[in-house]
């Protein structure tokens, strides 16, 4: 009986960490997402107040004012 037991107690912790992994999961991928819009963000800003400096760095987006 004590075999069973366990065996249960495992399954248990086994389906119970599954379901931690695909948490982890999720949440990696959301904050995979804020990185590359904060990245974004950073580009951004950095043509915005230098344009001749993002030119030169290969960023080749237009700003105007």
């Amino acid at each position: 009986m004590e075999v069973d037991m366990d065996i249960d107690q495992f399954k248990r912790d086994l389906e119970a960490l599954e379901e931690h992994k695909s948490e982890l999961k999720d949440e990696l991928k959301t904050t995979d997402d804020r990185i590359k819009r904060l990245r974004r963000f950073l580009k951004d800003y950095e043509t915005i107040q230098n344009p001749d400096a993002a030119k030169k760095r290969g960023l080749k987006k237009e700003v105007t004012e």
